[in-house]
């Protein structure tokens, strides 16, 4: 089991949503954060089960079939392009099948990526014709960026704080973090509804677990994903909280159930938050723009290229 929350390392509290799933033969639980309020997936999955998991035939088949650009993709590709400009690079950190790289280069931006394995690196650059390399081959070409985008990405990974310390050393000098994900325990019509019907099934009526992959090793909330971005000692110039409705957006059927899922998410929709400063915030995902500050130990940096002149922050 694990002994420690995997985004801030904070000690393990009772089972919190979504209590647990088995998946072959094993049973995964979650255990909620004392410190942050995330909850985090014990056992973590071994290394050998997380490519079966994340194998590009399996899950980006299933989930990126497409290498089409979504409009929020579009949007966020835009605002990248309009604050630091175009022609500067971007990295896209766990590109999938390279819908954001497409994006991004329509919006002038010198765009390439990263995949956990060959193979998902393979696909992803078959996919969008950009240069997809895989962590490995990153860490050996000492390329830095302008914009590093991780969207999606985070609650996947069984280190997060370790996965973004090597990735600081391929920031530019002035460089930007965009990160953006599920925010799975936030305050929420949605996620107050899942988490009680959650309750009520598995821990009440004492229902098993459902079969399912263990695809989020973490679930965050705001909270925790702010802590996050403390104990690494990144400065945060914005950060929002917007809402999609899902799961329940899309529920089908005439029957009751669908039809209390589509209100649940037609009133989360309503009462998204937007722009926060606060603790509070209704919303199932946020988007962070962050650079790496004075509070972060130092870290060693490829020598930055001579061709470009870079601003030392961009407002």
């Amino acid at each position: 089991m694990s002994n420690s929350c995997l985004l801030c390392g904070g000690p393990p509290g009772g089972a919190a949503f979504p209590y647990a799933m088995r998946w072959q033969d094993t049973l995964y639980v979650y255990r909620g954060c004392r410190r942050c309020g995330a909850s985090f997936v014990a056992p973590v999955p071994s290394a050998e089960v997380l490519a079966g998991l994340f194998h590009p035939d399996v899950y980006h088949a299933a989930f990126y079939p497409v290498a089409e650009p979504t409009p929020a993709q579009r949007q966020v590709a835009r605002e990248i392009a309009e604050r630091v400009g175009r022609g500067r690079s971007l990295l896209g950190f766990g590109c999938a099948n390279g819908a954001f790289l497409l994006a991004a280069a329509a919006e002038g931006l010198e765009a390439e990526g990263v995949e956990g394995s060959a193979e998902a690196a393979a696909m992803a650059q078959r996919s969008c014709g950009h240069l997809v390399r895989t962590i490995e081959q990153l860490a050996l070409s000492g390329q830095t960026y302008d914009v590093i985008h991780i969207a999606d990405v985070l609650g996947h990974l069984p280190d997060p704080r370790a996965t973004l310390r090597r990735l600081e050393a391929h920031l530019a000098p002035g460089g930007l973090f965009v990160i953006e994900g599920p925010l799975e325990r936030q305050h929420s019509p949605v996620y107050y509804a899942a988490s009680f019907f959650g309750w009520l099934k598995y821990r009440l009526l004492r229902r098993p677990p459902p079969e399912g992959p263990p695809y989020h090793l973490s679930l965050a909330s705001l909270a925790s994903q702010k802590h996050l971005f403390d104990l690494l000692g990144y400065h945060c110039l914005s950060l929002s909280v917007s809402e999609t409705g899902w799961p329940f957006v899309g529920a089908e059927g005439p029957g009751i159930g669908a039809r209390l899922k589509r209100g649940v998410a037609g009133l989360a929709l309503r009462l998204s938050a937007g722009p926060v400063g606060r603790r509070f915030a209704l919303g199932n995902r946020f988007r962070a723009w962050l650079r790496p500050g004075c509070g972060s130990p130092a870290i060693a940096r490829p020598e930055p290229g001579a061709a470009a002149e870079r601003p030392e922050a961009w407002r």
